[in-house]
């Protein structure tokens, strides 16, 4: 459970919004050992050694976190 990096701006209905610098963020992540990341949907880039995991509401982010 503890191997995701998540982030992503939450909006008051649950909608997952994007935020600057996903590809950076990701990046620092692996820096520190995590190899998926959960991001809001209009953020997806491709990363060698990440998965990534668009999202677009916050139940999408639990379901794959449980």
């Amino acid at each position: 459970m503890g191997d995701f990096i998540v982030f992503g701006e939450l909006g008051l209905s649950g909608e997952v919004r994007s935020v600057h610098f996903a590809e950076e963020r990701i990046k620092e992540g692996l820096r520190f050992g995590y190899k998926k990341a959960i991001v809001p949907k209009g953020a997806v880039v491709e990363i060698d050694g990440a998965e990534i995991f668009p999202v677009g509401h916050i139940r999408d982010a639990i379901e794959l976190i449980i």
